[in-house]
């Protein structure tokens, strides 16, 4: 629902972490004061857990506080105010845990987004700190505080009530941190996709103009030029066509009446031609476009789909032209959906550049999250999302329904050879035989193939087996049937 899908690649998960340390992305968003709630802030918040002894934190404090006390002594020559010495021991531990974070974030590929206001550079200002607890610094062990504590949830906490000195070591956790994703190295990026040279060196004798090399000549600049115009695609189609369909390029476009478990043979196997075609969608565009309306003999779907993109249209119209925003609850964890991942409510980025509205089923009686939607869009508006959501997860369970019996079909899984007893009066039965047993019997040897039987009955397993996965994986807003015979626990709420 936003532009933070991107991967967390190099980051540890809070509970997969390596030695204590972690990063993630924040899931809060509670914490930005109201006057933020409008402002241009295009950070990424993270959260960080820091380990004391892997960064070194106790040596840094140290280092840290006797730097101060060199400043602090020459600006008060006749001895440093009693007063003062906590706020430098406070300054010292949090520009320690800053500079640890920092280090954490650059490995990861990020960096903190403080931007110009000197204000966010106050202690405490640039995130949340809390789980301060001491540390070893040879061992690592958490020790106690003055006060027997093992955790305080500040650094004026661990201060004032632990006893903290410079030189003690400490982890913490840190949440909401304003960062960004730091530029790309292009060097660093070349090193790792060619490490040895050899596609540098390959380029250079073919007289190509390489990222970091100078223009010296005019003779060089038309070489670059001219390679950089052969290099470039030259075939290419116009929109009419790349979406024409047909048996060799665009997509094809498949009837959504194909896709039900109604169309599939009459053995209970997936049709194999609608099989093909989405699986062909699906590996060579990542994608499946379907007719919804089944070449307009069902253009009320049509109109339901119509009806729901007119319905979030009013409503973020409404949400700009007044007041709607104050009755939509704030986006916030869904109760009863068991993740905490799983927000439901409103919310307003960057002046309103990025607004969003996070809906969800209640699968008790189907009705839409926050209920509060329909008094800015009316019933109607609600209704049109909610049967819009039903279209789109059940051609979702198909499609995946397929897939995965056609991935079950590839790979032979439910294939056992000798599974289908032969009608043949001649031929030897093996029912009740397993392939040891009917292999020592001599019924058949350790050569013996599947038969056209044998397949067929693992075909029919393949879509039984996958339909079963999408009714019970695949979250549709709807409790499971009873008659599924699936033992489950369910959440009020439902995932998607």
């Amino acid at each position: 629902d936003d532009d933070d899908d991107e991967d967390n690649s190099g980051m540890f998960d809070e509970t997969e972490n390596m030695e204590g340390n972690w990063m993630k992305k924040s899931t809060s968003i509670d914490f930005m004061p109201s006057e933020m709630q409008n402002s241009k802030d295009d950070s990424t918040y993270m959260d960080v857990g820091i380990n004391g002894k892997t960064f070194g934190i106790s040596g840094l404090s140290r280092r840290m506080h006797e730097a101060m006390m060199v400043v602090a002594t020459k600006q008060f020559p006749s001895g440093i105010p009693e007063e003062l010495g906590d706020v430098y021991l406070l300054y010292s531990m949090d520009a320690s845990a800053k500079e640890a974070v920092k280090v954490a974030m650059d490995s990861n590929g990020y960096a903190l987004n403080l931007g110009d206001d000197e204000s966010m550079q106050d202690e405490g200002a640039w995130g949340q700190i809390e789980s301060v607890s001491f540390v070893d610094s040879e061992t690592g062990d958490v020790i106690k505080g003055e006060d027997g504590s093992t955790s305080y949830e500040s650094f004026t906490d661990a201060i004032a009530k632990g006893g903290w000195e410079p030189g003690d070591g400490f982890s913490f956790v840190v949440r909401e941190i304003p960062s960004r994703k730091k530029a790309m190295d292009l060097e660093a990026l070349l090193k790792a996709l060619d490490p040895d040279g050899t596609l540098w060196d390959e380029a250079k004798d073919k007289g190509m103009l390489l990222p970091g090399d100078d223009i010296g000549s005019l003779k060089e600049l038309a070489t670059d030029c001219e390679q950089r115009v052969n290099s470039a695609p030259r075939e290419a189609n116009d929109e009419f066509n790349v979406y024409r369909g047909g048996t060799s390029m665009g997509y094809n476009v498949i009837q959504r009446s194909s896709l039900l478990k109604a169309s599939r043979n009459p053995d209970g196997s997936e049709n194999q031609k609608t099989l093909l075609h989405v699986m062909d969608s699906l590996a060579n565009h990542g994608c499946i476009i379907v007719d919804l309306t089944d070449e307009d003999k069902s253009p009320e779907v049509a109109e339901t789909m119509s009806g729901m993109w007119g319905a979030t249209g009013s409503f973020f119209k409404q949400i700009g032209e007044g007041d709607a925003a104050s009755t939509i609850p704030a986006m916030g964890p869904a109760e009863g959906v068991g993740s905490s991942h799983a927000m439901v409510g409103y919310a307003s980025f960057k002046d309103g550049d990025n607004q969003f509205l996070e809906t969800r089923i209640s699968r008790t009686d189907g009705s839409l999250l926050p209920k509060e939607t329909s008094s800015v869009i009316g019933e109607e508006g609600v209704k049109s999302m909610v049967d819009a959501f039903n279209i789109m997860s059940e051609v979702g369970k198909d499609i995946v329904r397929i897939a995965t019996a056609a991935s079950s079909d590839e790979a032979g899984a439910f294939v056992t050879v000798g599974s289908v007893v032969s009608q043949d009066e001649d031929s030897p039965s093996i029912a009740g035989l397993s392939f040891e047993e009917a292999t020592v019997s001599g019924v058949m040897d350790e050569d013996t193939q599947p038969s056209d039987d044998d397949i067929a009955r693992a075909s029919i397993l393949a879509s039984e087996t996958a339909t079963l996965l999408t009714e019970e994986i695949m979250d549709d807003g709807k409790p499971l049937s009873e008659s599924a015979n699936i033992e489950h626990d369910e959440g009020q709420v439902s995932m998607s």
